[in-house]
């Protein structure tokens, strides 16, 4: 939908934010301390965080990179934390 601007322009009409982007940003920070709590116990670097749903509930899933012991590989792993 648009509306009569200066100039006589048309300009669309701007509408509010959605309410759940409080809420996605309230998840986003509470999955960013949660990828700091899995490098911290883990010991190893996180390679990316993401929420998932599981039960009605938001969890927050981590893919942490754990160094190799005795010089080996470093190895990949997955932790889910509740927030």
């Amino acid at each position: 939908m648009a509306r009569d601007g200066p100039g006589g322009w048309r300009e669309p009409v701007r509408r509010a934010a959605p309410v759940t982007e409080g809420v996605v940003r309230l998840a986003q920070a509470d999955c960013s301390s949660a990828g700091s709590k899995a490098a911290a116990q883990t010991g190893g670097e996180v390679l990316s965080v993401s929420t998932r749903t599981e039960g009605g509930q938001t969890v927050c899933v981590v893919t942490v990179l754990v160094p190799g012991t005795d010089g080996g590989r470093p190895r990949k792993t997955t932790v889910t934390i509740r927030p």
